[in-house]
């Protein structure tokens, strides 16, 4: 459990952290996506 601040301590919640992916979310892995700006990087 990790006690984040400013998040109440890790004991008091539970689940204590949740991630929601985007519905943009790909999984881990994918290479589908593209870098539409090379001269940014």
């Amino acid at each position: 459990k990790a006690s984040i601040a400013p998040l109440p301590p890790a004991q008091f919640t539970q689940p204590n952290l949740v991630v929601k992916p985007s519905n943009n979310a790909r999984p881990s892995g994918d290479t589908t996506g593209f870098l539409a700006n090379p001269r940014e990087v």
